[in-house]
């Protein structure tokens, strides 16, 4: 893991992100303190990993074919 300076993060952004980009993490830090981290994303984007298998909680909920009744069921 390489480390730059918030400084040298600023001077050099693009040359950075391209060792980002080749695999490697950076960690930049202020004044000698550990600031933040630039690495590669995760093999899985937000949104593409698939979820867990449901049903079973869909089978579990009952569906209410009245919205004024299901209201009122939960009221009582």
């Amino acid at each position: 893991m390489k480390t730059v300076t918030a400084r040298e993060l600023h001077l050099r952004t693009a040359a950075i992100l391209k060792q980002t980009q080749e695999g490697e993490t950076i960690t930049v830090t202020l004044r000698g303190r550990k600031i933040a981290e630039i690495r590669p994303p995760q093999q899985h984007e937000p949104g593409t990993t698939p979820l867990p298998e449901l049903g079973w909680l869909r089978a579990r909920q009952r569906h209410a074919t009245d919205s004024d009744a299901a209201v009122d069921e939960i009221r009582s």
